[in-house]
């Protein structure tokens, strides 16, 4: 792989993201998850004003989107490895698929 790292070999899906990314924000995050990202991406609120509106802490705020954005982006690679291998299957979930991963500095020797 090149300096772009993977993207190159999922270039050809581009046209698929917003689907995508609606499939994912409705399948893999939590309602407190997805308010955040909306608030945050689509409405261009700050962390401070989402914690204002929610009347919670900004640390909150903060550790609940990095979790969305961590579990949005194992869904979305989740997904386009399985469109790019043409998989009949039925979706497959972050969850589900990342569940039978060691963690890190826990792999198999």
């Amino acid at each position: 792989m090149g300096a772009s790292g993977g993207a190159d070999e999922y270039r050809h899906l581009a046209g698929s993201y917003p689907k995508l990314l609606k499939l994912v924000l409705n399948e893999n995050l939590t309602k407190t998850q997805k308010c955040y990202i909306i608030r945050y991406y689509r409405d261009g609120m700050t962390v401070t004003e989402i914690a204002q509106m929610y009347g919670v802490n900004k640390s909150t705020v903060s550790r609940t989107l990095k979790r969305a954005r961590e579990n949005l982006k194992r869904a979305i690679h989740c997904e386009l490895v399985r469109k790019a291998a043409g998989s009949s299957r039925g979706r497959v979930l972050a969850g589900r698929a990342n569940a039978a991963e060691p963690e890190r500095g826990q792999e198999e020797k």
